[in-house]
């Protein structure tokens, strides 16, 4: 009874009164890796605090939407950069290194040695009047920080964690930094090397820096790349306590987000790693995709099917694509999937759309893994039993490609099978990997809430803490609890159902609550910040979103999954 009495408290009356005076805290890798049909990642090119400055400050919550060798493997080379000054804060700090971060667009590298000479200085010149003359851009006293052999470690998968910067280069002379007025940052790297080492980290374009770049260390001029470059972490210590987060439990059904599902389901909240045109741009093609029919759930009618853009390419002008679109129920799986079109088909499908489409023109780059800007609307529903897993096809009919990219991602729960020619019987399969869907359904939404952090935490600094699929409009709590074994005298997780709010599990001790207000996304952002106290350093942080959604069950709330971690130096 204490337990409902808090509950039904906090959200009857605790947290209205609190949401009314607040708003929520609203050279590029070769195509080796990338499967066929699948977009280039164009060259385009830690927070202050902790252990270490992440610039640009763009970049400090969010993954590039490039990556580069230039200035760490690219042998025999002169490079560049330039990083705005007031990133670095306004006052004198003394920097002992620097760190690169492994890219979410290239999964793994091997290691290896570069030799390589690092200079750093104050300059007058920004990005934007950076000179493609190397002396020119030297406007102050340069300091060699480190010359000598650098030994990179092997890396293995994807990054999708901004706050990861595990390529550290320990700088042989520390240097101090002392901001002015007008002043900004060039670090220089000349690598003396005879091999290049396909060392790619993350890179970004549109953003505030610039690069310049020249085959032979020696050289006097070079080519200047506008808003791109590295993102480096310039390193206050050097082998500092890294932070951790994991996620923990699960959520329970509510009535938030869109009236749609997922899939794959490890792509919910995160954005993928490539981008496909395979099955929406490409003409004169078949192709199927085989979804985990677990992962969509219990029976449902679906009336359209989204894509949503990618992070790694920039927009794409829409265009008019003609085109059929079939589903059915089948027993083949991401794993067991054909290379034969008739063998994957083991149920009836059913054609949903015949026709043509205006896929709209999209801008920028897609950072948000709930927009699902393109939708297919069906002409016939589907109704899906839930008994088997989900085939798709597409055949495109049109004669001309569009390039025309959506989210895709490699190494996940699904399978496609793709050939030339509309009426191809055999193909090409690439297992375990696709393009990211969200199929929508008649009626009200059935989703989980979802918490889901960028990064860790780390002193100093703003821990964020995004929220999705909660009701539009509605009230939103993070519970901060010291425990995930038990709240005073209750053992946790604990369930919540026979309260009224069915699966439903309360997975961290309720010590604090800080409410925030959801957007008519079903969408809140909070920023929690993090002193700067080494008293802190390695002190666990359990967290869990409480939300108020009266559709959902009797109790009128949702919990979302848990996280818990350790604050870190980075």
């Amino acid at each position: 009874m204490r337990l409902r009495s808090i509950l039904a408290s906090l959200a009857l009356s605790g947290i209205a009164p609190m949401l009314a005076a607040q708003q929520p805290i609203s050279g590029e890798s070769p195509d080796t890796r990338h499967e066929p049909g699948e977009a280039k990642v164009v060259a385009r090119l830690a927070p202050l605090g902790g252990s270490g400055i992440t610039v640009p400050a763009e970049m400090r919550t969010r993954m590039g939407n490039s990556n580069n060798r230039h200035g760490v493997g690219s042998a025999n080379l002169r490079y560049q950069q330039i990083f705005v000054g007031t990133d670095f804060g306004s006052q004198p700090i003394t920097i002992q290194g620097h760190a690169y971060r492994a890219p979410r667009t290239t999964s793994g590298r091997n290691g290896g040695s570069q030799t390589l000479t690092i200079k750093m200085s104050p300059t007058t010149k920004s990005p934007a009047s950076m000179s493609t003359t190397y002396a020119t851009n030297i406007t102050g006293t340069e300091t060699t920080v480190f010359s000598g052999t650098v030994n990179y470690p092997s890396l293995s998968g994807y990054n999708s964690d901004p706050t990861l910067f595990d390529v550290e280069i320990k700088w042989t002379k520390p240097w101090v930094f002392t901001p002015k007025p007008g002043q900004n940052v060039l670090m220089e790297i000349d690598n003396t090397s005879t091999t290049t080492l396909g060392y790619y980290m993350d890179a970004s374009g549109d953003v505030s820096t610039a690069r310049l770049y020249a085959g032979g260390a020696t050289a006097t001029t070079g080519t200047k790349s506008d808003n791109y470059g590295l993102v480096v972490c310039f390193l206050t210590k050097v082998g500092a306590t890294k932070g951790s987060w994991r996620s923990l439990g699960s959520a329970c059904d509510g009535t938030g987000g869109a009236p749609g599902v997922v899939v794959p389901a490890e792509m919910r909240t995160e954005m993928g790693t490539t981008s496909n045109r395979h099955g929406i741009g490409t003409g004169d093609m078949r192709y199927q995709q085989v979804f985990d029919g677990t992962e969509i759930g219990g029976a449902r009618v679906f009336t359209s099917h989204s894509y949503r853009a990618p992070v790694a390419t920039y927009g794409r002008p829409g265009g008019v694509r003609d085109f059929d679109v079939l589903l059915g129920e089948t027993t083949s799986t991401p794993t067991s999937m054909s290379s034969t079109f008739a063998t994957n088909a083991t149920g009836p499908q059913t054609t949903v759309f015949s026709g043509t489409v205006n896929l709209p023109n999209l801008t920028g780059y897609n950072m948000d893994p709930f927009a699902f800007a393109v939708e297919i609307k069906y002409t016939r529903p589907f109704a899906w039993a839930g008994k088997n897993n989900l085939l798709l096809e597409v055949v495109a009919k049109s004669p001309t490609h569009l390039f025309y990219y959506m989210d895709a991602q490699t190494a996940i729960n699904t399978s496609r099978l793709y050939a030339n020619g509309a009426t191809a019987t055999s193909g090409t399969v690439s297992t375990n990997y696709g393009l990211i869907m969200r199929f929508n359904y008649a009626g009200s939404a059935q989703n989980a809430p979802v918490m889901y952090p960028i990064g860790r935490p780390i002193l100093g600094t703003s821990f964020v803490v995004n929220l999705g699929n909660a009701p539009a409009n509605t009230g939103a709590a993070l519970i901060f609890g010291a425990s995930t074994t038990s709240w005073n005298t209750i053992p946790l997780p604990l369930d919540l159902s026979p309260l009224g709010a069915k699966g439903c599990r309360l997975y961290v001790s309720f010590d604090a609550a800080f409410p925030t207000l959801v957007d008519a996304k079903g969408q809140s952002t909070m920023a929690l910040p993090i002193p700067g106290d080494n008293a802190l350093l390695n002190s666990g942080l359990n967290l869990q979103f409480l939300v108020l959604d009266n559709g959902a069950n009797s109790l009128g709330l949702t919990l979302t999954n848990a996280g818990t971690g350790k604050i870190g130096e980075r």
